[in-house]
């Protein structure tokens, strides 16, 4: 998918007309469009056309600019935002779906007495283009024919920039889900080491390698203990960007490329998506990545620990007590409680360096799901600031989170008998607050915040712009948060 900003230079083969409920004036693409198809446009308003969020109607122009017209819902102005653009945009692109077109036009509207000003309109546009179009390409062909470019046009002035924000996030946003969408077998710590590589010559980052033997010299035993059931040795990848002399600001992805619970075997059902467990890992490398082609004017560091969970002969048992980067000894209670063990050290790591702030993204606990479902973050830290930003940045981006607490009296859930702290929580009683609270102890007096994407980061039922499978949830909220803090 290609963006422009402006009206496409030869003659495109759609528009897109957007149109709000309780509102009967077209338009001046909606006016041509009307003219074109002798009255069509306000007949279907007259008879039933509510302008409903995801409503659609197609109209076909037997002559003109344009060959179709796509009428497009986005609900009442004054519950209007950028949520509905994207479902709109989405809702449009599966009408064309079945046509042979290239290009389409995007008349943008005066959202007068909303917060959703023309840039924001073409940033939520741009991006749902490449939301809606993805597919994993990699075995399968394509099942539709999407549009390959969108123009957009307003009448407010210059719109380049967010169009260029759109297409970078869109992009980096589609690499994410092509890395989550990778099967197990193909999809292993060196894999995804390779990838970091790639992206440090491309985009210009620093980047250190640790192999085994350089995470048992600095005593890295969480991450080293949940890979070392598998053939495939850990890793922990760091990436900085250096784009201004600036606090710098720490992200750690969980980075489990395959989950099957090791010792503590998890059931079938549904373990096919467990190579999903490193989505936390490929969002931060996409912002990372983003970062440094948008050049953010931000000083980042990267943290990735890459494990494989496997139940092999040399598989961690449950009743293990590990000492972590840090000092900290954890009896392991269950193994398929991993992904804080890899994450604790990489915060520890991650806070050596002295940022300023930490933010963590992990697939971190089933809970989650269980606590908010598929449409909230769960969202965990010790600075209100950070928290603050983190969940303003959710909003405007469309990937919404909801504090849960980290209170003292949740410390006595995961103190440990024989060792420091436990893995696990004593029965399932605040299993996500408790993968917090774990996190939490290794961050110490860094500000830190984390990001639980276990019930967001992978659509079972087809969401509205997104589809089914991998979502990239994470991506959009940290660079919004980032470009917040330029």
């Amino acid at each position: 998918m290609k963006l422009f900003a402006g009206k496409a230079k030869g003659k495109p083969d759609a528009v897109f007309l957007f149109f709000l409920e309780g509102e009967k004036n077209l338009s001046t693409a909606a006016r041509e469009a009307d003219r074109l198809c002798k009255g069509q446009v306000k007949k279907l308003l007259e008879m039933g056309f509510k302008a409903g969020s995801r409503e659609s109607e197609l109209v076909h122009l037997p002559a003109g600019r344009w060959r179709m017209a796509v009428m497009l819902g986005l609900g009442e102005r004054k519950t209007l935002d950028s949520e509905r653009f994207r479902e709109a945009v989405a809702a449009g692109l599966k009408r064309l779906c079945k046509y042979s077109l290239k290009s389409v036009e995007v008349e943008m509207i005066n959202a007068k007495g909303t917060m959703v000003i023309e840039p924001e309109q073409a940033r939520a546009i741009g991006e749902a283009a490449f939301f809606a179009g993805y597919r994993y390409r990699e075995f399968k062909k394509d099942d539709g024919s999407f549009p390959s470019e969108l123009c957009l046009f307003g009448n407010e002035g210059d719109i380049s920039a967010p169009v260029k924000k759109a297409e970078i996030t869109g992009q980096e946003h589609c690499y994410v889900r092509d890395l989550v969408n990778k099967p197990g077998a193909d999809k292993f710590p060196e894999m995804l080491v390779k990838e970091a590589r790639k992206a440090a010559k491309e985009f210009k980052l620093e980047i250190k390698v640790y192999d085994e033997k350089s995470l048992k010299k600095m005593g890295y035993n969480g991450i080293l203990r949940v890979g070392q059931g598998s053939s495939r040795p850990p890793r922990m990848v760091m990436l900085r960007y250096r784009g201004a002399n600036k606090p710098l600001i720490g992200l750690v992805g969980k980075g489990v490329t395959f989950d099957t619970g090791g010792i503590s075997l998890k059931g079938p059902e549904g373990m096919e998506r467990m190579k999903d467990d490193m989505t936390g890992a490929a969002v931060v490398l996409g912002v990372i990545r983003a970062a440094a082609r948008m050049k953010l004017r931000q000083n980042l560091v990267a943290v990735i620990p890459l494990a494989e969970n496997m139940p092999g002969a040399a598989a961690q048992r449950p009743g293990d007590i590990l000492r972590m980067g840090d000092g900290t000894t954890v009896e392991v209670i269950s193994t398929d409680a991993e992904g804080r063990l890899i994450l604790a050290d990489a915060i520890h790591h991650c806070r050596l360096q002295k940022p300023a702030k930490i933010i963590d993204v992990a697939t971190l606990t089933g809970a989650c799901n269980i606590a908010l479902g598929r449409f909230a973050i769960g969202l965990m830290g010790t600075d209100e600031e950070l928290m603050t930003g983190l969940s303003h940045a959710g909003l405007v981006a469309g990937e919404r989170c909801w504090a849960l607490p980290l209170w003292d009296e949740y410390k006595e859930m995961i103190k440990g008998e024989i060792s420091d702290l436990r893995n696990v929580g004593r029965g399932r009683e605040a299993g996500t607050i408790i993968g917090g609270m774990f996190l939490k102890n290794f961050a110490r007096k860094t500000p830190w915040a984390h990001l639980d994407i276990a019930g967001t980061a992978w659509a079972i039922e087809p969401h509205p712009y997104l589809g089914k499978g991998p979502t990239g949830k994470g991506l959009r909220l940290l660079l919004r948060f980032l470009e917040a803090q330029t």
